[in-house]
């Protein structure tokens, strides 16, 4: 559980891992500083991909599978993610303000069903969580994460993901500025337009008339146009807008029941 939550400290923190530890030192009796522990950092992940990810999981929280572990104060900005292994054995929920990067388990070392002691309170390691939370970031101000400056926000079209335009269902999405769409929509219409109208020009050219069955300007029955649009020319209209990659929980982790770690540490 250190390992993982300090994983999520690094999305916390920008992308800069700090190595999690359990004292900063040790002094004598006068005060001496007989070990300090500095614990060793490094850039894990850019910090665009970070913030990212951090916005993907405030989602989480707050209209997702983490809403039981929303904190009281609602002016701290919160992120986090949940997880859970076959039948419900174990439960996981990893979170992150500003402030404090927090992580839980439920379970037991022998893969007991936690249904057997939980019933179907599949949220009781969210309450604990947030009953934590709210006890840890009791007097703080509000804060937000802050959004880098190779984070751009664009209106895009939301069944395709390209660059909004008119007539198509606009949405606001957030992107690392050297990954942003650069197509709009309309430049996939015009093309889908274009392939159409010629193949309604080829089926309604008219058969090699005959001067006694055919008035001139009068397309015959028999030469009514049926319209096939071939169904790759359809499917373009339905690109993914957003991929983002799955959170992938470790199979075997140290049962702890709740590890704390300062987002920033001082």
């Amino acid at each position: 559980n250190l390992e993982l939550t300090g994983a999520y400290a690094a999305i916390a923190n920008g992308g800069v891992y700090t190595e999690p530890i359990l004292y900063s030192k040790i002094l004598d009796k006068d005060g001496n500083v007989l070990l300090d522990n500095v614990p060793e950092k490094h850039t894990a992940m850019k910090d665009s991909t970070a913030w990212l990810l951090t916005s993907a999981m405030e989602d989480v929280v707050s209209k997702g599978t983490g809403t039981s572990a929303q904190i009281s104060n609602y002016g701290i900005a919160e992120a986090g993610k949940t997880g859970t292994t076959d039948d419900y054995k174990d439960l996981w929920f990893v979170g992150y303000t500003p402030y404090y990067t927090a992580g839980i388990w439920f379970g037991y070392d022998d893969s007991t069903l936690m249904r057997y002691r939980l019933g179907r309170n599949y949220n009781a390691h969210k309450v604990l969580w947030k009953n934590i939370m709210n006890e840890v970031l009791e007097g703080y101000e509000d804060r937000d994460f802050v959004m880098p400056s190779d984070v751009e926000k664009i209106r895009v079209c939301s069944s395709t993901g390209l660059l909004a335009s008119y007539g198509c269902n606009v949405i606001t999405e957030y992107f690392a500025k050297d990954t942003a769409p650069t197509d709009t929509v309309r430049s996939i219409a015009i093309v889908i337009t274009r392939i159409v109208m010629m193949m309604t020009a080829a089926h309604h050219r008219p058969p090699a008339a005959t001067a006694r069955t055919q008035r001139p300007g009068i397309i015959p029955a028999t030469a009514t146009p049926v319209l096939t649009i071939p169904a790759a020319i359809i499917q373009v209209v339905a690109i993914p807008a957003v991929t983002i990659p799955a959170v992938i929980t470790p199979a075997v982790i140290t049962p702890a029941v709740i590890t704390l770690a300062a987002t920033t540490p001082a």
